[in-house]
């Protein structure tokens, strides 16, 4: 039989079977992941949701009041941006936004299992499977828009350009590799999260090009290595200046920052969760060891298929995982809250799935085990139906329990927690009708929320009004560009519709002071 690929040593016959297993997952995923738009996400609305309707509406006029998430020195609005064409073809904002969000997340998994598929359908297969074994939280948290959705999509589809050989003229193939590192870089930029991938390709590339009886020298042009630190400078580049926008504006920093802080305490911690960290990537909470058991699985699949790599793969399978240990051990890995769904834990290990589906992707350029394909075959066969069959129960048993849970008041999903407040869609688009008709009639432009932890009003009812009323929240008001505006002297008294938690009305501001002095003396100061 010789050395041939798994590919070859299966029939076309079984590689059809492949290839219909892996468009059932992706039909079950998106199947399940469309349940989950119509159920939840198109019909409510977070404080951090209703900032990305917002960027949207802002960016499709033309607006780009700041680089990152609105008050905040980082976080690009990824999903805004790609937002805009829904939204010049008038989508409605609040289907359009966790739509592009719910596409973002999951369109990594089908990339890189379509570019895996021609070296080895059954990784391709295994690649697919990941999402479609995710908890409930894991599901919502990559479904609605987050500020490191778009960042693990730019690293992957830069990740696949670097590790690929572009075989066509060497100017070409420098900026293909060129294009491969600044996408990285642009996705570090967009989130630092995305480092991971950043740090996990750069460890494979190292490996495989240096670690292999070549000199760097020698090899220096062949491998394109200039296309590569050409993208990497360029990326460099664009950081600073994002970044020097904040330093020349340091009242658009309204967020502060997280700080890189490690800390024994916090791996401690997280080491005594661990449990509920593996819940929110198996399908059920009580079926936690679902994702630690499937990982084992997929490292002795790779440790026994290409076992003629050498120490390569278990070398950057050690490397990933001391990297997620690592991670563990940071301090804002501890910002979470237990019971919430938006705020939850695992928001935190999103990238840890893309991991392991880039390191399936990587193991695929190593030479594979001669394989029997009489005994390969009716393990296909078995294992096909049962994993069908458990992907249906696990897609069907999550459905349902969002649906009882959305149904019967859930407060985690339906009202959010202190830090992430959730609101009905419907209610949130009556309150702009409200607020426009209101404002229209007594010739007010600008309308002030005082409710204390919920900015989706003020963030919401602005971009479903845009262009028409000015909102503005008193407590916590992220956009730097309305705080100014609102801190001008008028000539003239100053009419606001201002929104309590239980009343509204009109209140009439003297000339003589700034909308924000006149709150401030209220003692409501921008926070």
């Amino acid at each position: 039989m010789g050395t041939r690929s798994i590919e070859n040593d299966i029939s076309v016959r079984h590689k059809k079977l492949l290839c219909f297993t892996g468009i059932f997952l992706a039909v079950c995923l998106y199947a399940y992941r469309l349940f989950l738009l119509l159920d939840y996400a198109f019909k409510y609305v977070d404080n951090d949701t209703a900032i990305y309707w917002l960027g949207t509406v802002s960016y499709s006029n033309g607006f780009f009041p700041e680089p990152f998430f609105f008050g905040q020195r980082y976080g690009l609005m990824i999903e805004s941006i790609l937002t805009v064409p829904f939204q010049l073809l008038h989508v409605p904002v609040w289907i359009a936004v966790p739509l592009v969000s719910m596409l973002i997340y999951t369109l990594p998994f089908i990339i890189i299992a379509v570019y895996t598929w021609k070296r080895d359908a059954l990784t391709s297969v295994l690649i697919l499977l990941l999402p479609c074994l995710t908890g409930l939280k894991y599901d919502i948290v990559t479904t609605v828009p987050r500020a490191f959705g778009g960042s693990y999509l730019i690293a992957i589809i830069g990740s696949l350009l670097v590790i690929s050989k572009f075989n066509g003229k060497p100017v070409f193939t420098q900026l293909w590799h060129g294009i491969g590192v600044f996408l990285m870089m642009l996705g570090v930029i967009a989130n630092l999260t995305s480092a991971t991938i950043f740090c996990f390709v750069i460890c494979c590339v190292i490996i495989r090009d240096f670690f292999n009886g070549k000199s760097f020298d020698e090899n220096f042009h062949a491998h394109k290595y200039i296309g590569s630190l050409i993208g990497l400078f360029l990326g460099i580049a664009l950081f600073f200046g994002f970044d020097s926008f904040y330093t020349n504006h340091p009242d658009y920093d309204f967020f502060a920052s997280p700080m890189l802080n490690f800390s024994l305490k916090a791996f401690s911690e997280n080491m005594s969760d661990i449990k509920a960290i593996f819940a929110g990537f198996s399908p059920a909470d009580n079926l936690w060891i679902v994702f630690p058991a499937l990982t084992v699985l997929i490292s002795l699949f790779i440790l026994i298929v290409r076992w003629k790599s050498g120490w390569h793969l278990p070398f950057v399978m050690i490397m990933s995982l001391i990297g997620i240990l690592l991670f563990m051990a940071m301090d804002k890995s501890r910002e979470f809250d237990a019971d919430a769904y938006l705020y939850s834990q695992i928001r935190l290990y999103v990238f840890i799935p893309y991991l392991i589906a880039m390191l399936l992707c990587i193991s695929t350029f190593y030479e594979k085990k001669t394989v029997d394909a009489a005994k390969a075959r009716p393990v296909l066969y078995i294992a096909v139906p049962v994993m069908a069959v458990l992907i249906l129960l696990t897609g069907i048993t999550k459905a349902l329990t969002l649906h009882n849970a959305v149904k019967q008041g859930n407060k985690a999903l339906t009202e959010g927690d202190d830090y992430l407040k959730v609101s009905p869609v419907e209610a949130i688009i009556d309150e702009a009708e409200k607020a426009k008709k209101t404002c229209l009639d007594n010739g007010i432009q600008y309308v002030v929320y005082f409710t204390t932890y919920d900015s989706t009003g003020a963030y919401a009812v602005a971009a479903l009004d845009y262009g028409s009323i000015t909102t503005y929240n008193a407590h916590y008001e992220r956009r730097t560009w309305i705080y100014h505006e609102l801190n001008e002297k008028r000539s003239d008294p100053v009419k606001i519709y201002a929104v309590f938690e239980d009343r509204s009305g009109v209140i009439t501001i003297p000339s003589d002071v700034t909308v924000v002095q006149y709150l401030s003396d209220l003692g409501y100061k921008r926070k």
